[in-house]
């Protein structure tokens, strides 16, 4: 087990700034995905679901999901240019903050919500 160093809680923080803009358009996904490298489609999505609640009212069993985003993320290539899974978050988070920001009642939000993780 790692101890904890200055240097790692200083990035800790760092990161939690990085997914604090999450919820809004300034968010720069690119930065995020400098300090978690293949990890940035789970941890966001996730870091989304959470936010929501998806996973407090049991309609999602966190570790499930997670894992279940990293099986998506694998399945994107890296070596296409544009396609790939940090494009895919980018516009997951984007849409999330559209929709989110917008008059839609709560049930087809959720839906949108659920319907866009399968699609990305």
């Amino acid at each position: 087990v790692k101890k904890p160093t200055m240097k790692r809680f200083s990035d800790a923080i760092k990161m939690s700034d990085k997914l604090s803009k999450l919820f809004g358009f300034d968010c720069n996904i690119f930065e995020i995905e400098d300090s978690l490298k293949q990890k940035t489609l789970p941890t966001v999505s996730s870091r989304i679901f959470s936010h929501l609640n998806y996973f407090e009212i049991d309609l999602i069993r966190e570790k499930v999901f997670y894992s279940f985003a990293e099986e998506l993320a694998a399945g994107y290539s890296r070596t296409v240019v544009y396609h790939n899974d940090i494009h895919a978050i980018d516009v997951f988070q984007t849409v999330f903050n559209f929709i989110n920001k917008s008059d839609i009642d709560e049930v087809s939000f959720n839906i949108i919500i659920l319907i866009l993780i399968i699609f990305i």
